[in-house]
């Protein structure tokens, strides 16, 4: 019987660790978008969606929600190239809106009164019915590792990044739905190096995160387009 090298042995021992620790198992679905007022009915409309600053990760998602909703919505969707040209210095740093809940009910910080004026900016260039500004934010590559990975510096790769939206209705401009939630996606196993050219993997992350926002506004909104 021919002898497994010890370097091996422990390379499988520790892939297999991971795995089995990593696990598959059920938990509660992320919802990756909701109303920021549970009796609030977000109405068919005019909409445009919004890159809230100018990296490529929130860019991107912007482009890649944008081309969702209006495949699959019964929303008027703005495309991207025409808020490019009917919203000067496009896209440019919009920060978020930051709320905090006190016994009163629901309180906008004071400092984001002048970020409020750079929303309605662009409203006021795109006329729309509602302005759904999304970030991509501190894309990242982690690697997760069992026990015995952590010793040999190999594990499941992932690309992760910080999702973040707002959608507004005009009038008033008032936030009524929000999403928030960190995407992921796995570059397989791998070792600590990863790839820095891996942006196929960044991609599909971005992407997956679009269907996943779209999934759950449609489902609130109940405005997804009959299947034909």
């Amino acid at each position: 019987m021919k002898k497994v090298n010890p370097v091996w042995r422990l390379v499988l021992v520790a892939a297999i660790s991971f795995v089995l620790a990593g696990g598959y198992g059920c938990s509660a679905r992320h919802q990756y978008f909701d109303v920021a007022q549970k009796d609030y009915q977000v109405k068919p409309g005019t909409l445009a969606v919004i890159s809230g600053d100018n990296n490529a990760v929130s860019i991107q998602l912007a482009v890649s929600l944008t081309r969702e909703l209006r495949g699959r919505s019964t929303f008027r969707v703005v495309s991207q190239e025409d808020i490019a040209k009917r919203v000067p210095d496009y896209p440019y740093p919009v920060l978020e809106t930051r709320t905090e809940k006190t016994s009163k009910g629901r309180v906008i910080d004071s400092y984001t009164e002048a970020n409020r004026g750079h929303v309605n900016a662009i409203q006021k260039n795109l006329k729309t019915d509602y302005l759904f500004v999304v970030w991509g934010e501190d894309l990242r590559k982690v690697l997760r590792t069992s026990q015995y990975g952590a010793l040999l510096g190999i594990g499941r790769g992932f690309y992760e990044a910080d999702i973040n939206g707002q959608l507004f209705h005009y009038p008033p401009g008032a936030e009524v739905g929000n999403t928030s939630f960190t995407a992921s996606e796995s570059a397989g196993i791998t070792t600590a190096n990863l790839s820095e050219k891996d942006n196929k993997y960044v991609d599909q992350m971005i992407q997956s995160a679009a269907v996943s926002i779209a999934d759950d506004f449609l489902e609130v909104t109940k405005a997804g387009k009959p299947s034909k």
